[in-house]
């Protein structure tokens, strides 16, 4: 009796194991994903931060 409780167990836990792969390699590709956007994200920013850098730094010579 306790043979076939150990075995259910054991498959339940494989059940668990193998849906618990599917949502890692899910959560993979959507993380991924992310990762590309916010690569894009982190340019757009340092280009925008290099604009108005030299905006700043081009008016304050201009004030000198």
């Amino acid at each position: 009796m306790e043979r076939t409780g150990n075995l259910s167990s054991t498959l339940a836990i494989m059940t668990q194991t193998n849906s618990s792969t599917v949502t890692l390699s899910q959560a993979g590709a959507c993380n991924y994903e992310m990762m590309e956007f916010l690569e894009v994200k982190f340019w757009l920013i340092v280009v925008a931060g290099s604009v108005v850098y030299s905006f700043g730094m081009i008016t304050n010579l201009m004030l000198l």
